[in-house]
């Protein structure tokens, strides 16, 4: 794990321990929501490092499509075309994103 993952997850940790201090349902959603960041975050990660691309969506991604991004950083926006049977649908890139800094 490098310096800046690990200054995220630490961050995230302290967040999730400050969430005892919360009234306790608010508590305990501060920590399902900070686990569920620090968990998918370094999974994502994790892929990206091992030489696989991820997919997922952002707050600006059009609807009816995906980010995918790739170890190098290049990230595409895509879409899925469904064929006749699900063998027949393919993935197809409607437009190319700005690459994110591969360090992340």
């Amino acid at each position: 794990m490098n310096e800046r993952d690990q200054e995220e997850l630490d961050a995230i940790n302290q967040e999730i321990e400050d969430s005892y201090s919360q009234p306790a349902e608010e508590g305990e959603i501060i920590r399902a929501v900070m686990r569920a960041v620090r968990d998918s975050g370094q999974a994502a990660k994790s892929h990206l490092r091992e030489g696989r691309s991820i997919v997922y969506r952002e707050a600006e991604t059009p609807k009816g499509c995906m980010v995918r991004e790739y170890p190098s950083g290049r990230r595409d926006l895509i879409r899925i075309v469904e064929g006749e049977t699900i063998e027949d649908w393919r993935e197809e890139v409607a437009a190319e994103l700005a690459p994110r800094d591969p360090s992340w």
